[in-house]
Formats: structure tokens, C-alpha cells, sequence
């Protein structure tokens, strides 16, 4: 049996109401809740990764019964997508993810979506910071994590330094924080377990003070 329910949220954003259909589908070993905006632009990358998420769990499904694997508890799929962040004219998305196709254990990942209440469009990091910029964040979030995971052999600090390479792709989860209408004050990253360390270190999230790309305490 699927269950499908529409919650609608009304988020005041200084000026602008913004209009929310939470939308949640439970089916067997699937549990996904998503927001959408009525923003065309937004809801539109977000219908696009939920359906890319099913995509991906019914090839699983479909590949464990060609193998004889009973997909019951083997082939769990949850996505739970909130509002992180919606006080400035940037609203901002936060997706948890949870996947398990019969591994050792079940893979976690984080999806964020930014967008600009003000111009309507998606806000992406490059957008927002120079590579110049991003070299600083890549070099004080490598200090930063060199001592919050007590990295002392080289191989540990390889491991944080390749995953903080000053490459936007490393640094796409991320949520725009602010206290104004305009200003920015933090961005907070996402790093996903593997990124910097071994799964047992878990994933990370840091904030960064904006625009000077320092750690915020």
C-alpha cells in the first residue's frame, strides 16, 4: 500500500511568504519527504533528485530478484528534505539520505539546494566564492580538521587534504546562513563519511564565516 501526504507550511521570509507542499511517500522499504516551493526553478532540481533516487533504488530492487536476493530488508531507500534555512531572501534546502542494497552497512549522504528568493534563482557556490577565496577555505578547514580528527600520521592528513582540495565539487553541500534581508553571514558545509576520513569518523559539518572564509565558532 503507498501512502502519499501533502502538509502545506507557510514560511514568513521577511517580505515574502513562501508557499511549502511537504510531500511524503512511504512504500515498503521507501520513506522519502520532500518540500516544494513553487518556485518553477527549485522545484524542478528537487522533483529531478527525488525521481533520480527512485531511479536508483528500482535498479537495485531489480538487480538483487536477477540475482536471487530477497530485496525485503535488503534494499532500503530514505530521503528526508527540510527547510534549513529561510530568514534572508536565500531559502536554503538540507536532504538526509540513507541507502542500504545488502553491504556491510548502509551509505549516508547529505543533498542541499540554495536559491535566491529575490532573483529567483539557484545560488551555487561558485556564484558566491572566488577559487581565490576557496584556496583560504580549503587551507583553514584543513588545519580546522587536522585537529578536530586528531590526524597525526601523513596518511590521515592526506586523506583530509585530498578530500579539502580546492575543487567546488568538494564543497557543493553547503547552506547559506543569515541574520538580514541581504547579508550572509555563514555557509555550512557538508562533508560526506569517506571525504575525510574512514565511515567509522562518521560525516562532518563545519561553518565558515562569510566572507572571510574563517572558521565560525
Amino acid at each position: 500500500m503507498v501512502f502519499f501526504l501533502t502538509i502545506i507550511w507557510y514560511y514568513k521570509v521577511y517580505a515574502q511568504d513562501v508557499h511549502i507542499n511537504y510531500y511524503t511517500w512511504t512504500e515498503g522499504n521507501i520513506d522519502i519527504s520532500y518540500p516544494l516551493t513553487h518556485y518553477e526553478q527549485l522545484d524542478k532540481q528537487i522533483r529531478r533528485y527525488v525521481h533520480g533516487i527512485l531511479k536508483a533504488y528500482k535498479r537495485d530492487y531489480e538487480y538483487m530478484l536477477e540475482d536471487n536476493i530477497d530485496p525485503i530488508d535488503q534494499a532500503i531507500i530514505s530521503l528526508d528534505c527540510n527547510i534549513a534555512w529561510s530568514w534572508s531572501r536565500y531559502l536554503s534546502i538540507w536532504c538526509d539520505g540513507y541507502r542500504y542494497v545488502w553491504w556491510a552497512h548502509g551509505s549516508q549522504w547529505v543533498k542541499t539546494f540554495n536559491y535566491d528568493l529575490m532573483y529567483q534563482k539557484m545560488v551555487t557556490l561558485s556564484s558566491l566564492i572566488s577559487r581565490g577565496k576557496l584556496k583560504l577555505i580549503s587551507h583553514n578547514l584543513y588545519r580546522y580538521f587536522v585537529l578536530e580528527l586528531q590526524a597525526i600520521d601523513n596518511d590521515s592528513k592526506k586523506w583530509i587534504q585530498s578530500g579539502l582540495v580546492a575543487d567546488y565539487n568538494n564543497y557543493q553541500d553547503f547552506v547559506i546562513q543569515s541574520s538580514s534581508w541581504s547579508t550572509i553571514n555563514t555557509l555550512l558545509f557538508y562533508f560526506e563519511p569517506y571525504q575525510l576520513a574512514s565511515y567509522v569518523a562518521g560525516s562532518h559539518r563545519v561553518k565558515v564565516a562569510y566572507p572571510s572564509g574563517k572558521i565560525a565558532r
